[in-house]
């Protein structure tokens, strides 16, 4: 169970774990080779709330495309992490980086054109 910041699990017997934001990425992937079996297994994966039903997943899938998910480089993750800083719940952990996101350095990045050697494919 992921509870939220600042509200308690309820009784019961939960592994919980106890969000410090609102953004929970709930990542998985099947290791059957058979197809068929692993979409059968994908469709039959559910995050809901406690009470109600389970809402349909949005499933976000690489399709054959090479993914890693690595960090942008350069001044792209800094501009990325300044992005999900204005609308996240900062943990004190964190706050270490908040000066590196000011809006001079996300203008910079705005304007910056990266030399054609720096563009990836």
């Amino acid at each position: 169970m992921i509870v939220p910041p600042d509200q308690e699990a309820p009784a019961g017997e939960y592994f919980v774990h106890q969000a410090t934001g609102l953004d929970v990425m709930f990542g998985f992937r099947t290791l059957v080779p058979d197809p068929e079996k692993a979409q059968r297994l994908v469709d039959q994966v559910r995050i809901r709330p406690l009470h109600g039903d389970a809402p349909a997943n949005r499933l976000i899938s690489p399709d054959n495309r090479p993914w890693t998910g690595d960090q942008p480089r350069g001044l792209d993750y800094w501009a990325r992490l300044h992005e999900i800083y204005q609308r996240a719940i900062v943990d004190e952990r964190d706050r270490f980086y908040l000066p590196c996101c000011d809006s001079s350095v996300s203008s910079r990045v705005s304007r910056s054109r990266p030399m054609p050697a720096r563009r990836r494919s």
